[in-house]
């Protein structure tokens, strides 16, 4: 999928398109990364509750030593 041009978008626009890609990457990292599956599973979060770009919080911190 192209990247859009939203420079010029109203917010919302721009805030939808983000959530829809923070959405696609949440999804295919639940597929294919054995490490965020277990750190998902670790703080009791399925990446399916993030419905927002607010919900990031929820998400947990990872650090090099992770």
């Amino acid at each position: 999928m192209p990247f859009p041009n939203l420079q010029n978008s109203p917010i919302p626009i721009q805030e939808a398109y983000q959530t829809q890609q923070l959405k696609r990457l949440l999804s295919y990292l639940d597929q294919h990364s054995p490490f965020y599956q277990q750190q998902w599973t670790a703080h009791g979060l399925d990446y399916r509750q993030i419905q927002s770009l607010e919900d990031l919080q929820y998400l947990p911190f990872t650090t090099k030593q992770d």
